[in-house]
């Protein structure tokens, strides 16, 4: 025996709780409003009430799904569709960006081989000094995004 779960009681569960999916197979209304229900779009709902007594329950369950559409927050964005052109200019940055940090990494080490014969001239024990530098290194990884930004 399959229970029906209405609309309000799967986006209730899903995008109020901060969750951002709805299990749309659970109700064949959420399924027909799965593009709108938290997806890339404004959405406007109108709920109706009956105000007879035989539909108590139905317009209880209806306000509740209307005023949990309320707490429904999207952020739509403008689908945009690049042109080539804007796709050709996009990877000549990327390869610009990437030219200058191969550039400044090579400058880097220059600049760290400079330093090490200037600590080996020194009677510096360079070794451990570049091991103290991978360990601070390893711990500065941690807070590092995983993804950088293309643009």
């Amino acid at each position: 025996r399959e229970r029906f779960i209405g609309p309000g009681e799967a986006s209730s569960k899903s995008l109020t709780t901060g969750r951002g999916h709805i299990p749309y197979r659970d109700s064949k209304l959420t399924r027909m409003l799965q593009d709108s229900l938290g997806g890339n779009s404004k959405t406007c709902i109108i709920v109706t009430a009956s105000p007879r007594d035989y539909n108590k329950e139905e317009t209880i369950s209806t306000l509740r799904f209307g005023t949990n559409c309320k707490k429904v927050k999207n952020t739509p964005k403008v689908n945009m569709e690049l042109s080539i052109e804007e796709y050709k200019k996009l990877i000549r940055r990327s390869d610009l960006r990437e030219q200058e940090y191969l550039k400044r990494i090579k400058d880097l080490e220059t600049i760290i081989d400079v330093l090490k014969g200037a600590m080996e001239d020194a009677g510096m024990d360079v070794d451990r000094i570049m091991e103290e530098a991978q360990i601070e290194i390893e711990r500065k990884k941690e807070k590092v995004p995983t993804a950088w930004p293309l643009v």
